[in-house]
């Protein structure tokens, strides 16, 4: 059902939040300033929209909804991640992709 399927993926976000703090805290013991600020929106918004994810499920389509958070939040906060934890900004064209899937993921929520 639906809704098993996006509180699996919800469930899911919250400790690999917690890995990617951890291994951020041990590898850079002095991270630059613009990695930080990376890492903390990154961080900020993978959790606003995981718990999003608890409101999918109980929209008209919790399928649609659900794919579109999980890719955007994927997107999105996967290439700030990427970029705040190995200072490669190769992934970063991939973040307006992640916004846009994020915001078509709430106006599948609100519709």
């Amino acid at each position: 059902p639906p809704v098993l399927w996006c509180c699996y993926y919800c469930s899911c976000p919250g400790p690999l939040q917690y890995l990617l703090f951890v291994y951020l805290g041990f590898k850079n013991k002095d991270p630059g300033d613009y990695s930080i600020v990376l890492y903390e929106t990154a961080n900020k918004y993978h959790f606003y929209h995981s718990i999003a994810l608890l409101g999918a499920s109980r929209c008209r389509k919790p399928a649609v909804a659900g794919a579109l958070l999980v890719v955007g939040m994927g997107a999105f906060c996967g290439a700030l991640y990427h970029q705040a934890l190995t200072e490669n900004p190769v992934l970063r064209k991939l973040a307006p992709y992640g916004g846009m899937f994020l915001i078509a993921g709430w106006l599948a929520i609100a519709i």
